[in-house]
């Protein structure tokens, strides 16, 4: 099976300018974990999640006792700048032996220097999930 088959596309995303409140209400309205960063010319150039989010808040709630801060920060101030990438042709293999080895539970999807998707633990289940259906012939109605 081909990470293309099963990721999660088109991949939500945000630019380094964006303020992080508005990184916030895609990952809460989008129900997504982490969202692709990208640069004015749309390359991929880091990752922001609910743990950047999470840390940051700890962070200005340990300084000045509320969590409001993280609206007049940018993005890039938040993101993870080491992103590990899969392509989309690789073999979902390729991405659980990434995940396992680095603790990852979302990818960004490549092809063509460009983010095509993502790819998260969540798809994969669900891919197998619905290999089994098929296998046991509920889908197929055998």
């Amino acid at each position: 099976m081909l990470v293309r088959e099963i990721m999660t596309s088109p991949a939500v995303s945000v630019h380094e300018e964006d303020w992080a409140a508005h990184a916030v209400s895609l990952l809460d309205r989008m129900n997504v974990t982490c969202l692709p960063v990208l640069d004015a010319a749309g390359r991929l150039v880091g990752l922001v999640g609910e743990a950047d989010l999470a840390r940051r808040l700890a962070d200005a709630s340990s300084t000045n006792g509320h969590h409001r801060r993280h609206v007049a920060t940018r993005v890039q101030d938040l993101m993870t700048h080491d992103v590990r990438t899969i392509r989309a042709d690789d073999d979902v293999n390729v991405a659980l032996a990434l995940m396992n080895g680095t603790g990852l539970k979302t990818l960004p999807v490549i092809l063509h220097e460009r983010v095509v998707g993502m790819l998260s633990r969540r798809d994969i289940v669900r891919a197998l999930a619905l290999d089994d259906l098929e296998a046991d012939g509920v889908l197929t109605g055998t």
